[in-house]
């Protein structure tokens, strides 16, 4: 029998195994893109083989954000608040605010062995007094809660499980060292000017993600954190209490799903 012919033999008789066997004994059939998703079909070397990549993309609604306010004499907090804020106020004490922001990413549904691709953190700004200003982001390292006190910007009396400048939960749990705690490393950093939205992407984010899929219970959110340089830096932006729910906060991750459960398409190349 000729090469070509033979090649062509051995495709056909493949291409009928799959069909009768409904795949190889190891699948369940070629994976597919639901909503929101897409496959990268991305090519190797184009004489020996193809590479089958699979992205998928998911995007996330804030569960938990707050604003730690400068503690002046007393606690404050915005657990229900429709803003947080970032940087300093002009008060003469007091003036600095730190947002509080969490994902639920294993209730939200991301599979704990997913391959975390690209972590984009979305944000709507409503209010600027000043110009721009660099907002970083830093891992949190405590866990934190959200109350059902309300502020417009200065600040409510906090409720119970509320975070404050002190307290983890009000009033029973406490930072370790008021302000929050949180890594000294920004995983991102974003220059903030007028209201508009604005997004925060890193490789230290897809980390940061990665390690809570690894250990869930290490996930505390980031902290936002402004120009606490000088004063009247204060940034405000929309929390995911807002009236306005295509301004509330958004993280959007790609990933690769585990493909054990798949087979990849069989190439094969007639020479």
């Amino acid at each position: 029998m000729k090469k070509k012919s033979l090649l062509k033999f051995i495709t056909l008789s493949v291409g009928v195994w799959l069909a009768i066997s409904g795949g190889p004994s190891w699948g369940q059939g070629a994976p597919s893109a639901g909503p929101g998703s897409e496959i990268a079909i991305n090519p190797g070397d184009s004489s020996t083989q193809w590479e089958s990549v699979l992205i998928v993309t998911k995007t996330f609604a804030s569960s938990r954000d707050n604003t730690l306010f400068e503690y002046a004499g007393a606690d404050l907090s915005s657990g229900a608040g429709p803003t947080f804020f970032a940087g300093r106020t002009k008060q003469t004490q007091g003036s600095i605010r730190r947002g509080l922001i969490f994902f639920d990413l294993a209730g939200g549904g991301l599979p704990p062995n997913a391959l975390v691709t690209k972590v984009t953190l979305q944000l709507h700004l409503s209010e600027s007094n000043t110009g721009p200003q660099d907002i970083t982001l830093h891992r949190l390292l405590a866990n934190w809660g959200e109350g059902s006190s309300f502020s417009q910007g200065t600040g409510g009396v906090p409720t119970a499980g509320d975070a404050t400048w002190r307290h983890t939960f009000y009033n029973t749990a406490f930072w370790t060292k008021p302000g929050g705690d949180f890594s000294s490393t920004a995983s991102a950093s974003a220059l903030i000017a007028d209201v508009e939205f604005y997004t925060w992407s890193s490789f230290q984010m897809v980390m940061d993600v990665q390690d809570w899929l690894t250990a869930p219970a290490t996930n505390f959110g980031w902290i936002v954190q402004g120009n606490e340089a000088l004063s009247g830096t204060a940034k405000r932006f929309d929390s995911r209490e807002n009236q306005t729910p295509a301004n509330r906060p958004l993280l959007i991750i790609e990933y690769q799903p585990e493909l054990k459960n798949y087979y990849l398409p069989v190439i094969m190349k007639q020479g």
